[in-house]
């Protein structure tokens, strides 16, 4: 499992994770993705593991699919319930990478997605990983992957992405995003300026990420006896150029 202070600094990210992203726009322009490969082999059971806030599995249940969503994390769990519901079709999971995932039967589908596979420790924790998604996976069965690609980010400086103005809590707040490079990991910085009756208040969250790289996705998962069906810079399925593409995306067969 991520020790304490890593699942403790993923619960602090859970209600500006959610603040930041445009979740209608982002789910309308992935969704065709999901579909087709979710069609082409007739799925009808799917696993989100790391599934952060549960849009993702939300959007698949919503598409009559039977769905587990798996996070480390219980304030994103509870974020899951409170904006999704839960029921028989529908459940969520307190499970991290490294922990099995006991089913009655596997799925047919298996995701992670939102750069949380690379949320775990080290190399070999990455490969535990991918073996937890293959044991999940029903035999001709799917998995999705998709992790922000570490080897175009620039070294050192924070590159600052996104700079959003909201009235959180009725407050006039400013949410900064950044990430930069550094050796062998990404990181993710966030700060959030809330102007209140007292004057303006700062915080700061900052998560670190593994270098996921096309190359040990691969050679794990044709260890594992899977076979890549696909590698792209996006949803799109555009070609992946490792020294400009925000994205590494994956889709494998067991």
């Amino acid at each position: 499992m991520p020790d304490a202070s890593r699942t403790t600094r993923i619960d602090d990210l859970a209600d500006v994770y959610d603040r930041l992203i445009d979740w209608p726009r982002r789910l309308a322009r992935e969704a065709p993705f999901f579909r087709s490969w979710f069609e082409s082999i007739g799925a009808r059971r799917v696993l989100d593991l790391g599934c952060g806030t549960g849009h993702h599995a939300a959007m698949f249940h919503s598409w009559g699919m039977e769905v587990v969503g798996a996070d480390v994390s219980a304030t994103m769990l509870a974020r899951c319930r409170q904006h999704h519901g839960e029921g028989e079709r529908l459940r969520w999971v307190e499970r991290s990478f490294l922990q099995p995932l006991q089913v009655e039967k596997p799925f047919d589908a298996v995701v992670c997605v939102g750069n949380s596979l690379a949320l775990v420790e080290d190399g070999e924790a990455l490969t535990y990983a991918l073996g937890s998604m293959a044991t999940a996976m029903r035999p001709g069965g799917l998995g999705i992957i998709q992790v922000l690609n570490l080897r175009s980010l620039v070294r050192g400086p924070i590159h600052w992405q996104k700079v959003l103005c909201s009235g959180h809590s009725g407050a006039p707040t400013i949410l900064l995003k950044g990430v930069h490079r550094c050796g062998d990991r990404g990181y993710v910085s966030v700060v959030e300026l809330t102007m209140g009756a007292d004057g303006l208040t700062k915080r700061t969250h900052s998560a670190d990420f593994l270098d996921v790289s096309q190359a040990k996705v691969t050679g794990a998962i044709r260890a594992l006896g899977g076979e890549v069906a696909g590698v792209w810079g996006g949803y799109g399925q555009e070609p992946f150029e490792e020294a400009v593409s925000s994205d590494l995306v994956f889709v494998w067969r067991r």
